[in-house]
């Protein structure tokens, strides 16, 4: 089995069990393959912007929801190590294989936080 495919399975297989526990997910993100969206976030895709160079792919991905900041990260940082990343030790993102993701928090809109999520080659 491919590891793309791999990583997929196991995806949908977290977010089959993370909504059974509750802490559930709606979907993927658009411009990611195998990362689940925290419900309650919902993708904007018209604000993704892919990119794939020599040296990897750039992903860029808005999402957004009635949901506070420490909760987004509190379930990405439960989620993510299942889904083989791991804290980066030079930033404050994840990293898998040769790949850096980075989420943040650029604006909140009202009642809405917005989520941006930002996939670059690794350092």
């Amino acid at each position: 089995m491919g590891k793309q495919l791999a990583n997929t399975v196991i995806a949908v297989l977290v977010a089959v069990l993370i909504g059974f526990g509750g802490a559930w997910a709606d979907g993927f993100l658009s411009g990611f393959e195998d990362m689940p969206l925290m419900a309650p976030l919902v993708d904007v895709p018209d604000a993704k912007v892919t990119f794939d160079s020599a040296a990897g792919r750039i992903v860029i991905a808005v999402a957004e929801g009635q949901v506070e900041a420490s909760a987004v990260l509190r379930y990405y940082r439960q989620l993510l190590p299942q889904l083989g990343w791991k804290a980066a030790a030079f930033g404050p993102g994840f990293v898998r294989e040769d790949e850096y993701l980075v989420i943040d928090f650029p604006a909140r809109e009202g009642s809405l936080t917005v989520v941006r999520f930002t996939l670059t080659p690794r350092p």
